[in-house]
């Protein structure tokens, strides 16, 4: 994944002040589909969707107010880095 200039169209957030949202589906690559055995939705990401979902900190750095994501391992694994640490 590589870093790229990133302009959002802002929005009038419920406090008066200018946001931006953003609906991010990245392709963070997880584990084969084929030889694995458990629940889809705990297909983890693969060493490299991991390296990858770590990229999106620098692409998408600061003024992140809320993550949200589909309960699925992978998807959960993609946005972490972006969420931060959890309490």
């Amino acid at each position: 994944m590589t870093a790229s200039p990133l302009w959002l169209p802002p929005v009038i957030g419920a406090s008066g002040s200018l946001q931006s949202i953003v609906d991010l589906v990245p392709r963070a690559r997880s584990v084969a589909r084929e030889g694995w055995t458990g629940k889809e939705s705990a297909r983890p990401l693969s060493p490299q969707g991991l390296s990858r979902a770590g990229s999106l900190v620098t692409v998408m750095r600061g003024g992140i107010d809320a993550v949200r994501s589909s309960p699925a391992k992978r998807c959960v694994q993609t946005v972490e880095p972006l969420a931060g640490p959890s309490d």
